[in-house]
């Protein structure tokens, strides 16, 4: 009975791995984001400041783009009970349209999502590409220059980006900010070069049909030949699941990859084409 058993060893063996790697993937998946915890700077103040949470909720690195939503709370003399605001407060932040934020004293301040600009980086390296974008923030009470104590949680993490920041040095004037850099995870990295890798090892696969049917060992015909015009289109959409790929072609990974098999398979469908009319006419 035992024989019988170690012909399944290696069937389990592959099986183990499988579910090891699956467990990792998961793993990871799950832990991206990292710990989730904010990074804190401010302003000296005791017990009266205005906090602000700045939370990560969208990236776009196409138009570069990042999205922030932007949570008060204020505290102390600034609070007039039940998170009312007791005094009207302006908010200066570094977005695109370099809007500022009023707040009206006895309202409540409800969450605002800003667009910062990110100045480096360029989405064509995918999935090598970093960014960088500056996020600085002011608040200040209306119509004065004088900013007042306040304290910025920043929450910079999103699914499928690592994120480093770095908080801008103190400003006098009472400007808070970091200097944000962010990545493609690790994740997304090992599974854009995962597919990379089964591209070229289909690639590989039908050169070998190729070679195999010019040398006489494979015969050509009809399907063979709609299988290869048939795997040009079918690769353009196994490119689409390449994690939070641009939409536009031209991106490292088609230069790598794409780009290539789909000049390879072109040309042994070609190939094919040629030998399937030879042999009719023959």
């Amino acid at each position: 009975m035992f024989k019988h058993l170690r012909q399944f060893f290696p069937f389990l063996g592959i099986l183990l791995i499988c579910a090891m790697t699956v467990l990792a993937v998961d793993y990871l998946f799950l832990t991206e984001e990292g710990d989730r915890q904010a990074e804190i700077i401010s302003t000296e103040h005791g017990s009266d400041y205005i906090k602000v949470n700045a939370h990560v909720v969208h990236v776009d690195p196409v138009n570069a783009h990042l999205t922030f939503r932007l949570d008060f709370i204020p505290y102390g003399k600034f609070d007039a009970g039940d998170g009312l605001l007791a005094v009207p407060l302006e908010v200066s932040v570094s977005s695109i349209g370099a809007e500022q934020i009023l707040f009206e004293s006895g309202r409540r301040m409800f969450p605002h999502e800003v667009v910062v600009n990110m100045f480096e980086g360029e989405v064509e390296a995918y999935p090598f590409d970093e960014h960088r974008a500056w996020f600085e923030i002011l608040v200040a009470e209306a119509g004065q220059s004088q900013s007042v104590p306040t304290e910025l949680d920043l929450f910079a993490f999103h699914h499928g980006y690592a994120f480093t920041d770095n908080a801008l040095p103190k400003s006098s004037h009472g400007y808070l900010g970091y200097d944000v850099h962010l990545k493609r995870s690790s994740l997304v990295i090992g599974t854009v070069i995962f597919c990379m890798v089964i591209i070229w090892g289909l690639t590989i696969v039908n050169m070998f049909i190729f070679w195999m049917v010019y040398r006489g060992r494979m015969e050509v015909d009809l399907g063979l030949f709609g299988y290869m015009s048939g795997f040009i289109v079918a690769l353009y959409f196994f490119r689409q699941i390449f994690p939070d790929v641009p939409p536009f072609l031209g991106v490292f990974a088609d230069y790598a990859a794409f780009f290539w098999a789909e000049l390879v398979a072109a040309g042994i469908s070609i190939g094919l084409a040629l030998k399937w009319f030879y042999k009719i006419e023959s």
